[in-house]
């Protein structure tokens, strides 16, 4: 989806908020940060601009899952 050959990279938060369209990146990073404070379960609709600079559509649902430190 972003580019990248399996194995190719490590996935980071970072990495995916690098990929993020510029127009969105305020946003995202401000929704990233809600999660990681907040937890629970997350949707939200996305552009991202993949490594040949195609932009991108995407959905992402997600929870959030804690260890015993938080």
């Amino acid at each position: 989806m972003h580019g990248y050959r399996p194995g190719e990279v490590v996935p980071t938060i970072e990495l995916l908020l690098s990929h993020k369209h510029p127009d969105d990146r305020h946003y995202e990073s401000q929704t990233w940060d809600a999660i990681r404070t907040s937890g629970g379960p997350f949707t939200g609709r996305h552009r991202i601009v993949d490594t040949n600079g195609v932009t991108r559509s995407v959905i992402v649902v997600g929870d959030s899952i804690l260890d015993e430190n938080g």
